[in-house]
């Protein structure tokens, strides 16, 4: 019969060998398995193993800070106002989810007092499925 081994504690250095070779395989698993974009609750977990916000609409809409990703499934022509505030170097990403930007324009504006892409007029998605981002740099928003 063989006598069992208890558990070892959080000092012990086997321990902290074990939680690090399990984390090791998690990521080697998650490197090979997991590989793309996945939609988890609403929420985008990116290559990078960032968790950012979807927002699906079918209006006109205001982006704010916290969106990351914008739907837009309209069935007329809209217009989505950038974040007022941003970060330097926050992103947003504004895409045509129901292939209608053909036929119906989607229109990014830039908030009040400030640019999009030294002008503050807009920037129009006018092919189906399109998409295009968004990202502060301090001081406008420069597409991309």
């Amino acid at each position: 019969m063989i006598a069992a081994q208890p558990f070892p504690r959080a000092h012990d250095s086997y321990n902290k060998d074990w939680a690090n070779r399990l984390v090791q395989r998690l990521d080697r698993f998650l490197a090979e398995y997991v590989v793309g974009e996945r939609v988890i609750n609403g929420a985008l977990i990116t290559n990078e193993r960032r968790i950012v916000k979807i927002t699906s609409v079918t209006a006109s809409y205001q982006i704010l800070l916290p969106d990351h990703v914008i739907e837009s499934a309209a069935s007329a022509a809209v217009s989505h106002t950038l974040a007022a505030g941003p970060s330097r170097g926050q992103e947003f990403e504004v895409q045509d989810s129901g292939g209608n930007a053909a036929s119906f324009n989607i229109t990014i504006l830039p908030p009040s007092g400030i640019t999009l892409n030294g002008a503050m007029t807009g920037f129009t998605i006018s092919t189906n499925y399109g998409r295009a981002k968004f990202r502060y740099n301090g001081t406008e928003y420069i597409a991309a």
